[in-house]
């Protein structure tokens, strides 16, 4: 009988500490962190979105450069000055739609590629580093999201050209919206 009572909470204080033990091995299974920033900027598609935007920005620069010394030619000219701020302005714009473009497709890419590996490895949630306080190094997901996100391909011109189609879509009026701004206006009657 003494033996019953001394063994029955030994084996109550096992059984304890074993599921103790599971649940804690448990949460470490279900829980990653990942740092998203180091996988942009070491990445291949990370620098490819880079490689493409200071592509696209030296581009735009070599325009503007030889508007600029047209301009100079004419500097009178301000027919030639007007052509200049308008086209500073829509390369100006262009850019920031090619560059917004090409950052919204590699963040899509990247979060698509998170969830994979997510699901494949069986965890609940992955978190990004920048907002965890301090982690057990084991819960470090960063370089299996790398490898993984270094296997997809980002075509960045064709998101561009996308996204170009989009912004002229959304900011071409309507048919209704066309044919009430090209019928001429009613005449207004007197006397109101």
């Amino acid at each position: 009988m003494l033996k019953a009572k001394i063994l029955l909470p030994l084996l109550a204080l096992c059984f304890l500490q074993g599921a103790c033990q599971q649940d804690q091995k448990s949460v470490q299974n279900e829980i990653a962190v990942v740092d998203l920033g180091r996988i942009i900027s070491d990445s291949e598609p990370g620098k490819a979105a880079q490689a493409y935007v200071a592509d696209l920005q030296k581009s735009y620069n070599d325009q503007l450069v030889a508007a600029q010394g047209k301009l100079q030619e004419n500097s009178k000219d301000e027919k030639a000055l007007q052509e200049f701020q308008v086209l500073f302005g829509n390369l100006q714009q262009r850019f920031q739609q090619e560059e917004a473009a090409a950052t919204n497709t590699l963040l899509e890419k990247l979060i698509q590629t998170v969830a994979d590996v997510r699901q494949q490895k069986g965890y609940k949630v992955i978190v990004r580093s920048e907002a965890v306080i301090a982690q057990d190094k084991g819960l470090d997901v960063t370089g299996e999201v790398m490898d993984a996100f270094n296997k997809v391909s980002i075509d960045f011109k064709a998101a561009a050209a996308e996204a170009a189609k989009e912004a002229e879509a959304a900011a071409a009026p309507a048919p209704a919206d066309a044919e009430k701004a090209a019928a001429p206006a009613a005449p207004e009657k007197a006397g109101k």
